[in-house]
């Protein structure tokens, strides 16, 4: 009997030791196209590999991600290149995949009137998640397109409480975040503030990593614009980079996300030489037709 148990404990010993930890992705809030986007990379990685164990973790975003990612809370990202030129960014991290991220639109309540950039005096707009790569460059971006308005600080999940109680009138954020939005906190009111061709000439020229790109609200093309970002890792085994590179690639050309999170190929480094693309990552591009 002795025996018997002492033989319990090694098998019990052994399989919580065998038993691996999930490589986790940090994407953004919950409700969030990132979140979204991250999910769906899990799930495609799981389906290549069935012995792989993800996990879509939710977060502010590019730079509360490269904190946890340092920390070693997380071994795999979803960023912003801008986040990682102006981050603290962990030794050995190493870019899998780079791409346009979703487009974002600027919504306010249509009780405001408000139509253009030009009408907004003084109003309270949330720039995107605390701790992500928009809440930093939503004020630069936006100023330069002459927006005067208080920019109010609140997580992706807070964004339809500060809503609902009054205290914003608007939120920079995708189709995916309002859509959230409006199904929590039943605000069918909030429309898109448009951009008219000047200010369309100025939000390309604003940043090198923002692009235009065009959305469809309730059957209407609607101006938004996109930044280029980067889904990096550090830290995980070469075999699981490339289940998630290949992941990535599968679901950035998915019916569900194509032309909102896109690959693109990659040369050299992602930001300088402080970010280098992973082997996984450049062998998957090789593969890929010219």
């Amino acid at each position: 009997m002795v025996r018997l148990a002492a033989n319990l404990l090694l098998l019990l010993a052994f399989g919580t030791h065998a038993a691996a930890d999930p490589i986790v992705i940090g994407s953004g809030g919950e409700g969030s196209s990132l979140f979204a986007y991250s999910k769906a990379i899990v799930e495609e990685a799981e389906r290549i590999d069935p012995h792989a164990t993800m996990e879509a973790r939710a977060t502010g975003g590019s730079f509360d991600n490269l904190k946890r990612l340092a920390s070693g809370e997380i071994n795999v990202a979803l960023v912003t290149l801008e986040s990682l030129r102006t981050g603290t960014v962990p030794e050995g991290t190493s870019a899998l995949w780079a791409w346009d991220s979703f487009p974002v639109v600027l919504f306010v309540r249509k009780s405001l009137g408000i139509s253009r950039i030009s009408e907004l005096k003084g109003n309270r707009i949330i720039p995107g998640g605390a701790g992500s790569g928009l809440e930093r460059i939503v004020p630069h971006v936006y100023g330069k397109l002459g927006a005067k308005v208080e920019w109010k600080r609140a997580s992706w999940d807070q964004i339809g409480y500060m809503l609902g109680s009054n205290q914003a009138d608007g939120f920079v954020g995708s189709m995916t975040t309002l859509e959230t939005v409006k199904s929590q906190y039943g605000m069918p009111d909030l429309v898109p503030v448009r951009l008219s061709p000047t200010e369309i000439s100025l939000l390309e020229s604003t940043h090198g990593d923002i692009s235009l790109s065009i959305v469809m609200h309730e059957g209407h093309p609607v101006s938004g614009w996109t930044i280029r970002s980067a889904f990096v890792a550090r830290n995980i085994p070469d075999a699981d980079a490339e289940t998630l590179a290949r992941a990535a690639l599968i679901v950035s050309q998915s019916p569900k996300f194509h032309g909102r999170g896109r690959p693109y190929p990659l040369e050299g480094a992602v930001a300088g030489e402080k970010v280098r693309n992973h082997p996984a990552s450049l062998n998957l591009l090789s593969s890929q037709p010219q």
